[in-house]
């Protein structure tokens, strides 16, 4: 009878469980429900500027693809150019002067070659600095992770 019970609840176990694929277990990409929260978020991330020219590079703007799509309902717009306020400018140092006026070089250094800067600049956009494109990636990953 003991064996027939354990067989049956693991059976039940088994067949109400919800199983995951791994991907989401630390960024779960859920839909923003308050709607002027939401409403915000769509307003400061309309446009963002990237340029994809390395693998690392593709996969943050996939992140950012998938993230945006997902929690904030939208279609992000990419750019390799600003567009008024209301971009978010990811690259290093030396790419965009959106990052150059908002970052100092000893800033920079002080945050190695995996850390990232990421804050809002004077002019209404969201800046993610770093000295490589593995900084990028892990200030892609927090910027959503601020979101969620």
């Amino acid at each position: 009878m003991r064996k027939f019970i354990f067989v049956l609840l693991l059976g039940f176990i088994v067949f109400n469980s919800y199983s995951e694929d791994g991907y989401k277990l630390w960024l779960r990409y859920a839909p923003v429900e308050n709607s002027t929260l939401l409403q915000n978020y769509r307003n400061q991330i309309k446009n963002i500027v990237l340029n994809v020219d390395t693998p690392t590079l593709k996969a943050a703007k996939n992140e950012l693809e998938t993230g945006l799509s997902e929690m904030l309902e939208i279609r992000p717009s990419f750019t390799k150019t600003l567009k008024g306020g209301g971009n978010l400018v990811v690259g290093l140092h030396g790419n965009f002067e959106e990052i150059k006026n908002s970052t100092g070089e000893e800033e920079l250094l002080d945050i190695g070659s995996e850390g990232f800067i990421l804050r809002q600049t004077e002019k209404n956009n969201i800046i993610i600095a770093a000295n490589t494109d593995i900084g990028l990636l892990y200030g892609v990953f927090r910027f959503l992770q601020i979101i969620q």
